[in-house]
């Protein structure tokens, strides 16, 4: 068991995620070290450049953390125990198939349910902001189809911008909408947990910033097709206006400005993809300590006796148990006369009929 039984408020110290974008102008660790101008040139630099990018992303990150930190408020649980179920995931440890006070605390119960609530609702908003960028889309081909739109020196690159926005959040909401249903489980919880008490993380791309990119490009896509409409309605309708065409120098910054946020596009595409694989890959060390330790003892995936051996004081105390699909057991014994008395408690599967057994066995041991 990773958890007390039985508690209906946690009295550890509660679990509260690390927020990698608050604003610290001279923490304690430099407070004492003022005079090495190096270190503190440093750390208010890394703080200003965190918080630029932080506006950049309209501090949406902030809002998905504070949602983050809100479902471990409302659950009351503690750091000890998210702590022990990361460790009992990382070890390779199973998460009991059932979430309920008689195998796991209240407080995780309500974590549980917290969690799969936070799962639906970020996927009903990426379905909602899909839709909105789909509206947008057919907005902004709509607009292409004016011709002063189309040819507008300032019109033309916001729009061309709001669209490669709006496809970018658009295939980000895609993507999330089908991988994210996975991230119900209690291991997957426990990743994330892991990821939000990490002290240092990078200040580019965390979970913060994977759950926050569709609604970050739907809205700078809004923001570009307001400004393309603005444009539109100040450099049109007038007899007196005259469209002229730009520069040759001049049609190459927005060309370059478009490709800019293409490329950005791409990237985080890319980390988003590695992202998600990462999650649906990573396992505990301690499956293939485990996995090894079955295929050494000989033992395929249907499962046997695990046997381990400490010799003391001219005495062998074994321990042993079932693995794989039998269920599971305990195995003591204490040689007697040279030989070892194995004693196997078995506890099978009473739903298929199975009754549990005890067997007693003879052993040699190999010294």
């Amino acid at each position: 068991m990773f958890w007390p039984l039985y508690r209906l408020h946690s009295r550890e110290e509660p679990f509260v995620p690390v927020d990698p974008y608050r604003f610290l102008l001279f923490p304690a660790s430099l407070a004492d070290s003022l005079k090495q101008k190096h270190e503190t040139l440093a750390h208010v630099l890394d703080q200003l450049l965190r918080q630029a990018y932080r506006h950049a992303l309209l501090r949406l990150p902030s809002i998905y953390f504070s949602r983050v930190c809100r479902l471990f408020e409302d659950a009351e649980v503690s750091r000890p125990e998210i702590m022990r179920m990361i460790a009992g995931v990382q070890a390779g440890a199973e998460l009991p198939a059932e979430w309920t006070p008689p195998v796991v605390s209240p407080a995780l119960v309500r974590f549980k349910m917290s969690w799969e609530e936070f799962v639906e609702s970020v996927m009903r908003e990426w379905k909602t902001l899909n839709v909105v960028s789909a509206l947008l889309l057919s907005a902004i081909l709509t607009l292409f189809q004016i011709q002063d739109a189309a040819n507008g020196p300032v019109t033309r690159p916001f729009a061309l911008l709001s669209l490669i926005a709006a496809l970018w959040s658009l295939s980000f909401g895609c993507v999330y909408i089908l991988r994210f249903g996975t991230m119900r489980s209690m291991y997957k919880a426990s990743q994330w947990a892991e990821e939000a008490q990490k002290t240092k993380t990078l200040m580019w791309w965390n979970v913060w910033v994977l759950l926050a990119m569709p609604a970050v490009w739907l809205a700078w896509s809004m923001i570009f097709f307001c400004i393309a409409i603005l444009a539109y309605v100040w450099s049109t309708g007038s007899r007196t206006d005259v469209i002229t065409g730009p520069s040759p120098r001049a049609e190459l910054a927005p060309r370059i400005a478009v490709s800019i946020v293409f490329a950005v596009g791409l990237v985080y595409f890319a980390l988003i993809i590695r992202t998600f694989k990462a999650y649906g890959g990573k396992r505990g060390h301690g499956h293939k300590h485990w996995d090894s330790a079955r295929r050494a003892a000989g033992h395929g995936d249907a499962g046997g006796l695990r046997v381990n051996g400490n010799a003391a004081s001219g005495g062998v105390r074994v321990s042993g148990e079932w693995v794989g699909g039998v269920g599971w057991g305990a195995a003591r014994q204490e040689r007697s006369d040279g030989g070892l008395q194995l004693q196997v408690n078995v506890e099978r599967d009473l739903e298929k009929g199975e009754m549990a057994e005890e067997r007693g066995r003879r052993v040699s041991p190999r010294l």
